[in-house]
């Protein structure tokens, strides 16, 4: 996979998370350590300047960082990169236990496009 494609993968599935996480107001400790799970699989996660933009992230609407994950998962196509990151997205809906019908919603769209979009 090309190394701009694949950072773009990874930058609209941390969004992606991250809005999930903060939609609902409560952060739990099992989605917050998801989260850092997934940064450190970031492409550039072993570079010391580089840190996710957590403001940028929280500015973002959620449909719009949906939108984005799936047309960048649509330019890849299915592969085990994006496998592995769908499936710490359906962790980090199954450890909300705040269960916000919203963020359930969001995240089954989104899987369900995605895989029919294989």
């Amino acid at each position: 996979m090309d190394s701009t494609l694949r950072l773009k993968l990874y930058d609209s599935f941390t969004n992606l998370v991250y809005s999930i996480i903060l939609a609902d107001g409560v952060v739990e400790e099992a989605e917050k350590k998801l989260f850092f799970d997934l940064l450190k699989l970031h492409p550039n996660a072993s570079n010391p300047e580089w840190k996710f933009d957590y403001k940028s992230a929280k500015e973002a609407s959620m449909m719009e960082v949906y939108k984005e994950t799936i047309d960048v998962c649509k330019k890849i196509g299915k592969n085990e990169e994006i496998t592995k990151l769908v499936n710490i997205l359906e962790e980090i809906s199954k450890v909300s236990k705040s269960a916000d019908e919203d963020d359930e919603s969001l995240v089954e769209s989104f899987l369900e496009n995605f895989k029919s979009k294989l």
